[in-house]
């Protein structure tokens, strides 16, 4: 993934939607949780033993700009991989990830809602290995690096009511590629007609 292609697309987004009509709103608390469907590791030759799954939750600072907090886990094996000495092993990983999510949100669409912004996260991987055929070479050092990642974002929301939305999202995290479902938990809608005491037009 290449980071400077993604935050560029990511800037570009927030500039064009920052004049637009937002089908979430300022004050909404939105929940979304999604399933990788392509996993970060996926050129690795690796078998995924648990699709990677990611929750988070969402505040709108105004009709625009949000600002949210996600976790999410997945779990593969390597296939057998042979050093020079003819010595064979296998990775097992288990990956935790969790961050922070700044974002843009916006659209002119009627059902749609188009979305960017940046995440800032903590990448924590479990990473073991096993030997198949003993040998004198050591095990390589991981691709995978503990500690802070950050990447941009985009993604498009298709609302199917008021409160709740399918989703598809690409950018470097728990996976490159997730789709799942939002829901509005506290919606503008909902604390207006709080207010007005569900008066006529509050639904």
């Amino acid at each position: 993934m290449n980071y400077l292609k993604l935050i560029s697309l990511t800037i570009a987004l927030s500039i064009s939607v920052s004049h637009s009509k937002a089908q979430t709103r300022k004050g909404d608390l939105i929940f979304n949780l999604g399933i990788g469907v392509l996993p970060t590791y996926f050129m690795d030759a690796n078998q995924t033993v648990m699709l990677p799954i990611q929750a988070g939750i969402d505040y709108k600072l105004s009709d625009v700009f949000s600002i949210g907090i996600f976790t999410g886990y997945s779990a593969y094996n390597s296939l057998p991989v042979e050093n020079r000495d003819g010595s064979v092993y296998t990775t097992a990983n288990k990956s935790k990830m969790s961050g922070l999510k700044l974002g843009f949100n916006s659209t002119n669409l009627k059902k749609w809602e188009l979305y960017g912004g940046f995440q800032f996260a903590y990448s924590m991987p479990d990473v073991e290995y096993t030997t198949l055929v003993p040998g004198e070479q050591r095990f390589p050092r991981p691709k995978i690096r503990k500690g802070l990642i950050y990447s941009g974002y985009l993604g498009a929301t298709a609302f199917v009511s008021n409160r709740i939305g399918i989703f598809g999202e690409i950018g470097y995290g728990i996976s490159l590629v997730n789709l799942g479902i939002k829901t509005k938990i506290i919606s503008h809608k909902n604390m207006r007609c709080d207010n007005k005491r569900k008066s006529i037009g509050c639904y």
